[in-house]
Protein backbone atom coordinates (compact mmCIF):
# COMPACT_ATOMS: atom_id res chain seq x y z
CA UNK A 1 0.00 0.00 0.00
CA UNK A 2 2.79 2.55 0.74
CA UNK A 3 4.20 2.09 -2.79
CA UNK A 4 0.78 2.67 -4.31
CA UNK A 5 0.40 5.87 -2.28
CA UNK A 6 3.81 7.14 -3.40
CA UNK A 7 2.96 6.30 -7.02
CA UNK A 8 -0.42 8.07 -6.75
CA UNK A 9 1.29 11.14 -5.25
CA UNK A 10 3.88 11.14 -8.04
CA UNK A 11 1.15 10.90 -10.70
CA UNK A 12 -0.77 13.74 -9.04
CA UNK A 13 2.40 15.88 -8.88
CA UNK A 14 3.28 15.16 -12.51
CA UNK A 15 -0.28 15.97 -13.55
CA UNK A 16 -0.19 19.27 -11.64
CA UNK A 17 3.13 20.24 -13.24
CA UNK A 18 1.85 19.43 -16.73
CA UNK A 19 -1.35 21.36 -16.05
CA UNK A 20 0.71 24.41 -15.00
CA UNK A 21 2.85 24.17 -18.13
CA UNK A 22 -0.25 23.93 -20.32
CA UNK A 23 -1.76 26.92 -18.51
CA UNK A 24 1.45 28.88 -19.15
CA UNK A 25 1.36 27.97 -22.82
CA UNK A 26 -2.28 28.91 -23.22
CA UNK A 27 -2.02 32.36 -21.63
CA UNK A 28 1.13 33.72 -23.29
CA UNK A 29 0.22 35.18 -26.68
CA UNK A 30 2.03 33.26 -29.43
CA UNK A 31 4.88 35.36 -30.77
CA UNK A 32 7.36 34.57 -33.53
CA UNK A 33 10.99 34.12 -32.51
CA UNK A 34 12.56 37.50 -33.34
CA UNK A 35 16.33 37.17 -33.01
CA UNK A 36 19.13 38.47 -35.26
CA UNK A 37 21.14 36.25 -37.58
CA UNK A 38 24.87 36.93 -37.60
CA UNK A 39 27.03 36.86 -40.69
CA UNK A 40 30.43 35.12 -40.89
CA UNK A 41 32.92 36.78 -38.54
CA UNK A 42 30.29 39.07 -37.01
CA UNK A 43 30.73 39.67 -33.27
CA UNK A 44 28.23 38.19 -30.84
CA UNK A 45 26.10 41.10 -29.52
CA UNK A 46 26.15 39.88 -25.90
CA UNK A 47 23.50 41.50 -23.73
CA UNK A 48 24.61 44.16 -21.25
CA UNK A 49 25.41 42.82 -17.81
CA UNK A 50 25.24 43.88 -14.19
CA UNK A 51 27.87 42.55 -11.77
CA UNK A 52 26.86 41.30 -8.34
CA UNK A 53 29.19 39.77 -5.73
CA UNK A 54 28.21 36.21 -6.78
CA UNK A 55 27.40 36.30 -10.51
CA UNK A 56 26.54 38.49 -13.46
CA UNK A 57 23.06 39.27 -14.69
CA UNK A 58 22.78 39.52 -18.47
CA UNK A 59 20.28 41.89 -20.10
CA UNK A 60 18.37 44.88 -18.90
CA UNK A 61 14.65 45.08 -18.46
CA UNK A 62 12.23 42.62 -16.88
CA UNK A 63 14.28 39.45 -17.56
CA UNK A 64 17.86 38.52 -16.64
CA UNK A 65 20.00 35.43 -17.14
CA UNK A 66 22.51 34.60 -14.42
CA UNK A 67 26.02 33.80 -15.59
CA UNK A 68 29.49 33.52 -14.13
CA UNK A 69 31.95 35.45 -16.26
CA UNK A 70 29.26 36.73 -18.62
CA UNK A 71 28.94 33.49 -20.59
CA UNK A 72 27.55 29.97 -20.33
CA UNK A 73 30.37 27.44 -19.93
CA UNK A 74 29.74 23.85 -21.05
CA UNK A 75 33.28 22.58 -20.29
CA UNK A 76 32.12 20.33 -17.44
CA UNK A 77 29.01 19.09 -19.22
CA UNK A 78 29.21 15.67 -20.90
CA UNK A 79 27.48 15.25 -24.24
CA UNK A 80 24.18 13.37 -23.76
CA UNK A 81 22.79 10.56 -25.93
CA UNK A 82 21.15 13.12 -28.26
CA UNK A 83 24.40 15.06 -28.75
CA UNK A 84 23.58 18.00 -26.48
CA UNK A 85 25.56 19.65 -23.71
CA UNK A 86 23.49 20.87 -20.76
CA UNK A 87 24.15 24.04 -18.76
CA UNK A 88 22.24 25.34 -15.77
CA UNK A 89 20.36 28.54 -16.44
CA UNK A 90 18.62 30.59 -13.77
CA UNK A 91 16.28 33.20 -15.20
CA UNK A 92 15.37 36.25 -13.16
CA UNK A 93 11.95 37.75 -13.87
CA UNK A 94 11.14 41.13 -12.31
CA UNK A 95 8.71 40.92 -9.38
CA UNK A 96 6.45 43.43 -11.09
CA UNK A 97 5.90 41.11 -14.08
CA UNK A 98 3.25 38.56 -13.20
CA UNK A 99 1.79 35.81 -15.32
CA UNK A 100 3.19 32.88 -17.27
CA UNK A 101 6.62 32.94 -18.95
CA UNK A 102 7.80 31.14 -22.11
CA UNK A 103 11.51 31.09 -23.07
CA UNK A 104 12.74 29.90 -26.47
CA UNK A 105 15.91 30.46 -28.45
CA UNK A 106 18.36 29.51 -31.17
CA UNK A 107 21.97 29.84 -32.20
CA UNK A 108 22.66 33.19 -33.90
CA UNK A 109 26.04 32.70 -35.61
CA UNK A 110 25.13 29.43 -37.39
CA UNK A 111 22.08 27.22 -37.65
CA UNK A 112 21.53 25.41 -34.40
CA UNK A 113 18.75 24.62 -31.96
CA UNK A 114 18.45 25.41 -28.29
CA UNK A 115 16.45 23.06 -26.13
CA UNK A 116 15.39 23.40 -22.49
CA UNK A 117 14.61 21.50 -19.34
CA UNK A 118 12.31 22.80 -16.64
CA UNK A 119 9.98 21.03 -14.25
CA UNK A 120 9.44 17.54 -15.67
CA UNK A 121 9.97 18.46 -19.33
CA UNK A 122 13.20 17.28 -20.95
CA UNK A 123 14.69 18.46 -24.25
CA UNK A 124 11.77 20.78 -24.98
CA UNK A 125 11.75 23.61 -27.53
CA UNK A 126 10.69 26.11 -24.86
CA UNK A 127 10.84 26.47 -21.10
CA UNK A 128 7.45 27.32 -19.62
CA UNK A 129 6.37 28.49 -16.19
CA UNK A 130 2.90 29.26 -14.94
CA UNK A 131 2.47 32.17 -12.54
CA UNK A 132 2.20 29.84 -9.54
CA UNK A 133 5.58 28.23 -10.35
CA UNK A 134 7.35 31.30 -8.99
CA UNK A 135 8.84 31.14 -5.49
CA UNK A 136 7.04 32.91 -2.67
CA UNK A 137 10.09 34.95 -1.63
CA UNK A 138 11.80 36.64 -4.58
CA UNK A 139 15.39 37.80 -4.14
CA UNK A 140 17.01 41.03 -5.34
CA UNK A 141 13.75 42.17 -6.97
CA UNK A 142 13.47 39.05 -9.14
CA UNK A 143 11.75 35.69 -9.13
CA UNK A 144 14.37 33.06 -9.97
CA UNK A 145 13.22 30.35 -12.36
CA UNK A 146 15.60 27.38 -12.67
CA UNK A 147 16.12 25.58 -15.97
CA UNK A 148 18.80 23.99 -18.08
CA UNK A 149 19.77 24.99 -21.60
CA UNK A 150 20.80 22.28 -24.09
CA UNK A 151 23.16 23.21 -26.96
CA UNK A 152 25.24 21.15 -29.38
CA UNK A 153 28.13 23.57 -29.96
CA UNK A 154 29.86 26.65 -28.58
CA UNK A 155 28.79 29.89 -30.21
CA UNK A 156 26.47 32.86 -29.94
CA UNK A 157 22.94 32.14 -28.72
CA UNK A 158 19.83 34.26 -28.37
CA UNK A 159 16.85 33.74 -26.11
CA UNK A 160 13.40 35.26 -26.33
CA UNK A 161 11.41 35.54 -23.14
CA UNK A 162 7.69 36.10 -23.62
CA UNK A 163 5.24 37.08 -20.90
CA UNK A 164 1.66 38.20 -21.15
CA UNK A 165 2.68 41.87 -21.37
CA UNK A 166 6.25 41.82 -22.69
CA UNK A 167 8.79 40.17 -24.95
CA UNK A 168 12.48 40.47 -24.04
CA UNK A 169 15.76 39.15 -25.47
CA UNK A 170 19.03 37.89 -24.00
CA UNK A 171 22.15 37.16 -26.09
CA UNK A 172 25.02 35.15 -24.60
CA UNK A 173 28.14 33.30 -25.72
CA UNK A 174 28.39 29.59 -24.96
CA UNK A 175 32.01 28.57 -24.38
CA UNK A 176 34.17 25.60 -23.27
CA UNK A 177 36.78 26.97 -20.83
Amino acid sequence: APCATILDEAKARLGADLARQLAAQQHVPPRPLVLPRLGPGEACPVSPHIDTPDYELLADGPVRLTTIGGWIDIALSPRDARGYFAAKAAWGIAQSDRGPIVISGRRLDRPGPVLFWNNFGDHTRAARWADDDRPANPGQGFYWLPAAVYVKHVGCYGFQIDGTTFSAHVVVRVVRH
